[in-house]
């Protein structure tokens, strides 16, 4: 009885969460942090450009030669 209640409850908060499975929920939970750091990081870099006028890619270039 408890197996049953308990398959009913995840099945209607997986359907309402608009899951079709408990596997996409799971990696789609395990995916989202990494893209909102993406998306963080991102903003971060376009901020930095606004800000300074120059890519951050011409900004690493100097930070990698005295790091390596």
């Amino acid at each position: 009885m408890t197996t049953e209640k308990t398959t009913r409850i995840i099945s209607e908060l997986l359907s309402s969460l608009h899951y079709s499975n408990i596997e996409e929920a799971g990696i789609d939970m395990l995916l989202l942090p990494a893209q909102s750091n993406y998306s963080e990081f991102s903003n971060d870099v376009r901020l930095f450009e606004d800000k300074h006028h120059m890519k951050f890619e011409d900004f690493q270039i100097p930070i990698l030669s005295r790091v390596l």
